[in-house]
């Protein structure tokens, strides 16, 4: 049964970093049946980011804010995009990650292998410039009493990714290489826009889990 995944980037003066990406994205290897479309919400860009993909990137679909959008109200111009687009999962990425051209597959493969088609997938985060340097790994627990994350790594910490398998629940994540059932998305509302700029991911895998959806990285 075919499958349609869209991207979402939201994006504000990081044209070369969004080519890059986008060239990544455009090239991937995809699974049979899988049908990839790429949304960039661009907020009050003024570094020639919206001539550039008129130009360079005629099959992207391109969003234009006001400048005063911010990260929250991008994510969900994207998803109402989406959904008209009837999108089956939503890949939120960052305008400035690297990805390899097979990681869509992977991460589609590893959604997968969950055996429940909604739910949050997420993506271990690596530096770029220290490619052992983890960014970012997933909370295995959440102390409400002492307002306390318990980590699977820590941030900075040094771990061969090839030594690193699996899927593993998960109590948060951000939105760097999330991958999301749209009924999900539906579900939650989308993320909460009282959150402008940061946490609006977290809050929207705590509203997730409230309604008994599950996370994973």
């Amino acid at each position: 049964m075919s499958k349609q995944i869209t991207v979402i980037i939201p994006t504000y003066n990081r044209k070369n970093n969004l080519r890059n990406i986008s060239n990544q994205l455009l090239n991937q290897t995809l699974n049979k049946g899988v049908k990839l479309e790429i949304v960039v919400v661009v907020d009050g860009s003024i570094d020639g980011t919206i001539e550039m993909l008129d130009e360079e990137y005629p099959t992207i679909h391109t969003i234009v804010g006001n400048g005063d959008w911010w990260f929250t109200k991008c994510i969900n111009e994207g998803f109402k995009l989406g959904f008209n687009l009837k999108t089956d999962l939503f890949l939120l990425l960052n305008d400035d990650v690297e990805i390899d051209l097979d990681y869509i597959s992977k991460l589609y493969d590893s959604y997968n292998s969950i055996g429940n088609v909604n739910c949050i997938l997420g993506s271990i985060s690596y530096s770029f410039y220290e490619r052992d340097k983890i960014l970012e790994a997933g909370t295995y627990r959440y102390n409400r009493y002492f307002g306390k994350y318990h980590y699977y790594y820590r941030t900075g910490s040094k771990v061969n990714p090839n030594n690193l398998s699996g899927v593993h629940k998960t109590t948060e994540l951000s939105a760097r290489g999330s991958l999301m059932s749209s009924i999900v998305v539906k579900t939650v509302n989308g993320y909460d826009e009282q959150f402008v700029q940061y946490g609006s991911d977290t809050d929207f895998c705590y509203s997730a889990v409230k309604q008994g959806y599950d996370i994973f990285i």
